[in-house]
């Protein structure tokens, strides 16, 4: 389920994303994140970073992000920050996915264990 937020207020600290997930697609990871409920959303836009590349992602009130040609069978490391109208940011929030391929990927079945305790590790509260 995706959820919505708003932007609203500024100079404000961000809301901090919790409980950063991807999902494993061919040449693609989706991520999906949650926001603290009961708070004011003043995020102006999150920042995906991986692999040296940063990619601006603009608060439509969506709460997922496709990042789009990688390389098959690629493990990759992911932070999330969100960041207000008047420039503060939050924390970066990490997690790590591998993309699939039409062809057996070489140590999917170790990485698989490996991610399941990465995500749960960096798994926090809002």
């Amino acid at each position: 389920m995706v959820s919505r937020t708003k932007l609203t207020g500024f100079g404000e600290s961000p809301t901090i994303p919790f409980n950063l997930r991807t999902h494993s697609m061919d040449e693609e990871l989706i991520l999906q994140w949650q926001l603290p409920m009961n708070q004011t959303m003043n995020i102006a836009f999150y920042t995906v970073k991986y692999n040296k590349h940063h990619e601006k992602v603009d608060n439509v009130g969506l709460t997922e992000h496709r990042i789009r040609n990688l390389n098959r069978c690629q493990f990759y490391v992911i932070y999330l920050t969100s960041s207000s109208a008047s420039g503060n940011t939050s924390p970066h929030i990490p997690t790590c996915g591998m993309t699939l391929s039409n062809d057996t990927c070489p140590n999917a079945n170790l990485f698989s264990s490996r991610l399941k305790i990465r995500q749960g590790f960096y798994r926090t509260s809002g």
